[in-house]
């Protein structure tokens, strides 16, 4: 049975204007692992099942730095591991968008990275299982004081706040832009690691061994003074991160709505909720998610 260590560092985390707007400022954010699946595999010719045995992935942190180390799979066909190399997590500008407003916000990605199988399998989960980071960019130090870190499952969940000033009900589905660079092939000398089929990394013990992090109480956020007169509806995401026990860890605004009023407002209903953290083979795990707040404009008096 795999053992992981608790571990978890403070960064700052910069939130980019939201459609060219004011920016909010830097705020405290939670890493729980020197890095994460960006945008989760690209699957080449899969089967109508979605299996295939060439995939495309990339990885991401908060901050740059160098990594190393496997990705822990769950598939239909068993468990598997992917090695991956030492690569640079660089900075970039990714956009994100929903039906209502859109974000660019910086981000640091390694490059795309190729793992293929010894045959097709369909895969139901994927994290990075362990990391170890090396200082490159001017950062990556924090982490590399800690060495290889084994890491839990986590995942990143969006939880609305209720509207504060009107029944118009929002859906928080917010979609990372497709990175292309996930859909190209492998060129020829670009490395490609073997997965590795492993033993089950636990035993599970309950119905459902996997459960997202959710919040118990979603506060609404109050509405700020001195601005009766907007004219569109505002949204603005916090990243909570939270421990296995539910405390809170620390807020970042991952989606700006371009005036700091209105950020400050979502982040103190944030930290004014309360939250259930996740599972993961059974036994509660800290992770993050996004808590959205919607400001919709007030009624003329």
């Amino acid at each position: 049975m795999k053992k992981s260590v608790p571990r978890y560092l403070l960064v700052a985390v910069v939130a980019a204007a939201a459609c060219g707007a004011l920016g909010a400022p830097a705020r405290a954010g939670v890493e729980f692992c020197p890095a994460r699946v960006a945008a989760g595999l690209h699957a080449f010719a899969p089967t109508k099942s979605g299996a295939a045995s060439l995939y495309s992935f990339m990885l991401s942190g908060e901050a740059p730095r160098a990594v190393d180390g496997a990705l822990d799979v769950q598939a239909k066909e068993g468990w598997f591991q992917i090695p991956f190399p030492k690569v640079v997590l660089a900075p970039r500008e990714l956009a994100y968008a929903d039906a209502y407003a859109s974000w660019k916000r910086p981000t640091f990605l390694s490059p795309v990275l190729y793992a293929r199988f010894a045959h097709a399998i369909h895969i139901e989960r994927v994290w990075v299982g362990e990391a170890r980071a090396y200082p490159a960019l001017g950062g990556g130090a924090g982490w590399a004081a800690e060495g290889r870190v084994a890491c839990d499952p986590t995942s990143i969940v969006a939880v609305a706040s209720a509207p504060q000033h009107s029944g118009f009900g929002w859906s928080p589905k917010t979609v990372m832009a497709i990175d292309k660079r996930l859909a190209m092939r492998p060129k020829k000398g670009d490395p490609v690691v073997a997965g590795q089929s492993t033993a089950a990394l636990e035993k599970t013990h309950c119905r459902i061994p996997f459960r997202p992090t959710k919040a118990l109480k979603a506060v609404a956020p109050r509405f700020p003074m001195g601005y009766r007169n907007m004219s569109a509806p505002l949204l603005v995401l916090v990243r909570v991160s939270i421990d296995h026990t539910g405390k809170l860890l620390g807020t970042s605004v991952w989606g700006s709505s371009g005036v700091a009023a209105f950020d400050d407002a979502a982040v103190d209903a944030a930290r004014a909720s309360r939250y259930q953290p996740g599972t993961a083979f059974c036994r509660p795990v800290a992770g993050s998610y996004l808590f959205v707040s919607q400001f919709l404009p007030r009624p003329q008096s």
